[in-house]
């Protein structure tokens, strides 16, 4: 009777953890697609600006290696560009270079922020 109690103890566990592997699950922080369809612009420029923020900072305490690193810039640095795109349909060109000049102060004023959390 205990062995088939500590079986099921066990077991139920490793389920759980190959059920998303064995049926091809998509996980829930990497499809956030659906979600930024309800978000304003400047909603998916301060996700987008804050997570290239939490990734610089995180490349820097060596917490991602060099190619997660580029992989997830690079990944987020393009939607960036579309949504700073998407942003220069509704303002006009002088609001957009003053933005785009922005982006890495923003990047630079969350990684300090950060920081001063952490000490």
């Amino acid at each position: 009777m205990i062995y088939f109690i500590a079986f099921i103890i066990f077991s139920i566990p490793l389920l759980l953890v190959i059920k998303p592997i064995i049926l091809n699950e998509t996980l829930i922080f990497l499809n956030m697609e659906d979600e930024e369809g309800t978000m304003t612009i400047e909603e998916k420029k301060k996700s987008v600006f804050n997570t290239l923020a939490e990734i610089e900072f995180d490349y820097q305490m060596n917490k991602l290696s060099e190619r997660d690193y580029k992989r997830l810039s690079d990944h987020y640095r393009k939607k960036a560009v579309l949504i700073l795109k998407e942003e220069e349909l509704l303002f006009d060109n002088d609001d957009i270079n003053l933005m785009i000049t922005s982006i890495d102060d923003e990047i630079e004023k969350y990684k300090k922020e950060k920081i001063r959390k952490q000490q």
